[in-house]
């Protein structure tokens, strides 16, 4: 017992004292280095202190490792921040910067494996996930506003300034499965605000950026580029909603009503993307121009026509009564669309015949649902 004493007694000491150390060192970096250079050496003083916790098994290692963390996330956040990465710094101080503190989070987390420091373990996993996702967006940054004009301020450019935070978010989501109360809380913390940054690009390209009746205005910069189908509108709604999509399928944990959630955004971008790509088909690369084609009325109808029919084979297939209910919905706006909209330039006799098979329409609807349920009984 003296013996064990002695060595928790000492072991502390040589803590305190080196804790110490590395607190006066981070000091002195402060005071003499700036900017990526400053980045840097925290970065090797995280590695530096899980590699002591390592070999000494000095658990107030751990405080420093946070508090260090705390402070690279401030320096590539906040000060010199994201605007110094992105626009300030040369490329290769920025990466270094970036590069530097994302080798590091991996470095600790690797050395402390096994240690049974799960705090620790948690901030430095959700630092190389984190970091990562602002070296994607300062990445992108950089390339978006390198080309001639602002890349920034089209409809694409948003969405991939969101799609780190979106991965950034669906990891942090898949992560909950793991871990104590502590860690389930300090992962929903940070997918929430991964996600909030997320939704505010993509809800920015969507509204305020949309090449059809965006906020910013018409001309060339809000045309769409590169071939049809495989475009910038691909990039901007198709990516995020697949992505969506596919983070709803995997993250079976979740509680229903946040799957039901991301479905649904995934379903409004895809739904967006094939409007789009519709009116881009007949409108050109300009989707700004007014007025709607007759044809373009029609391949509006057509479209959901045949996802409702896709979803109701669908449905029979994996006997789902949710999914039939879906193509039904489907379906039945379309009919309503067909005969409420499309037939509304109609008078008369003509219109009289448009409603009465708007009534007919939507009775062998009602059959067709019956039909699909006895299918699947």
């Amino acid at each position: 017992h003296i013996k064990k004493f002695a060595e928790n007694f000492y072991g502390r000491r040589a803590a305190y004292a080196v804790l110490s150390c590395l607190t006066l060192i981070a000091f002195a970096l402060f005071v003499i280095l700036t900017e990526g250079a400053l980045t840097v050496a925290l970065a090797v003083l995280v590695v530096v202190a899980a590699a002591l916790d390592r070999r000494f098994r000095l658990p107030e290692m751990g405080w420093f490792l946070q508090a260090a963390m705390a402070v690279i996330g401030w320096r590539l956040v906040v000060d010199p921040g994201l605007g110094w990465a992105s626009e300030g710094a040369p490329l290769w101080a920025a990466g270094l910067s970036f590069a530097a503190a994302v080798a590091a989070s991996a470095a600790a987390l690797w050395l402390l494996r096994g240690q049974e420091r799960p705090v620790a373990a948690a901030v430095l996993e959700s630092g190389v996930a984190g970091f990562a996702a602002l070296f994607g967006t300062v990445l992108i940054s950089r390339w978006l506003i390198a080309g001639e004009g602002d890349r920034i301020g089209t409809h694409w450019g948003m969405t991939l300034e969101a799609l780190p935070w979106l991965i950034l978010m669906l990891v942090q989501l898949y992560r909950l499965r793991a871990g104590g109360r502590a860690l389930r809380i300090l992962r929903a913390v940070i997918a929430a605000g991964a996600a909030s940054l997320g939704l505010f690009f993509v809800a920015a390209s969507a509204i305020f950026f949309n090449p059809v009746a965006g906020f910013m205005g018409s001309g060339p910069h809000t045309w769409v580029k590169g071939p049809f189908i495989l475009d910038t509108l691909l990039v901007a709604y198709a990516l995020p909603g697949v992505l969506l999509l596919a983070g709803a399928a995997r993250l079976g944990h979740l509680p229903r009503w946040l799957q039901r959630v991301l479905q649904a955004g995934g379903v409004a971008l895809a739904a967006l993307y094939a409007g789009l790509e519709i009116r881009r088909l007949w409108q050109g690369p300009d989707l700004s121009l007014p007025g709607v084609m007759q044809g373009e009325l029609y391949s509006y109808t057509l479209a959901p026509m045949l996802t409702g029919a896709v979803l109701l084979y669908q449905a029979i297939a994996r006997r789902s009564a949710p999914l039939r209910r879906v193509a039904m919905a489907v379906i039945a706006l379309t009919v309503a669309k067909v005969f409420l909209i499309d037939a509304s330039g109609l008078t008369g006799l003509t219109r009289v015949v448009s409603f009465l098979g708007l009534g007919l329409s939507l009775a062998a609807l009602a059959w067709l649902n019956r039909w699909a349920a006895q299918r699947q009984g």
